[in-house]
């Protein structure tokens, strides 16, 4: 993850064993898990919804730190292997500048 959620910079999450089995994220309040959950989310689908099934902005996914240094990029990348085939998924967005109305212009990979 690069500046997604409370995410800043980049950050890597690995599964041991090689991701085989189930895996449990377990945390505090606070401590990204949903994020993480809203991070593989928008890789595979493009789009997040809250809780109560509303959209939820790109600009909310946008880490606050990249926001206040004008960096207006977030990307996830999901790699894994499936029936012996290495996979990866990107997704990212990035915008030239922020307006008044808290969004930005978006350009989807």
């Amino acid at each position: 993850m690069l500046n997604f959620g409370p995410f800043y910079g980049n950050h890597e999450l690995s599964f041991w064993n090689d991701g085989i089995g189930i895996h449990l994220i377990r945390g505090g309040t606070g401590q990204g898990k949903t994020s993480i959950q809203r991070a593989i989310l928008w890789a595979l689908y493009g789009e997040v919804r809250d809780r109560k099934g509303e959209k939820i902005r790109l600009t909310s996914l946008l880490n606050h730190t990249a926001k206040k240094k004008d960096m207006y990029k977030y990307t996830v990348q999901i790699s894994f292997i499936h029936e012996g085939e290495d996979w990866i998924i990107v997704r990212s967005t990035q915008a030239n500048r922020h307006n008044d109305h808290n969004q930005f212009m978006r350009k989807e990979r």
